[in-house]
């Protein structure tokens, strides 16, 4: 799961929507929250195992950003 693309993408999407009509920042900071929601239960594994096994930092940050 790409996480940090989908907050990018959504992040452009509300971009170019200000550009057009007046949406509040509440608004654009939610849309991007939601956005990732979906991907964090992915990464609740892999952050118990950095913090209580023998994965790193390095495992966490790739699986983040689909590398």
């Amino acid at each position: 799961m790409d996480v940090i693309a989908h907050a990018l993408w959504a992040g452009a999407g509300v971009a170019l929507l200000r550009r057009r009509r007046p949406v509040s920042a509440r608004t654009c900071r939610l849309t991007v929250a939601l956005a990732v929601l979906p991907d964090i239960p992915h990464l609740l594994p892999l952050l118990v195992w950095w913090i209580f096994g023998d994965g790193g930092l390095a495992a966490l940050l790739g699986y983040s950003v689909a590398v």
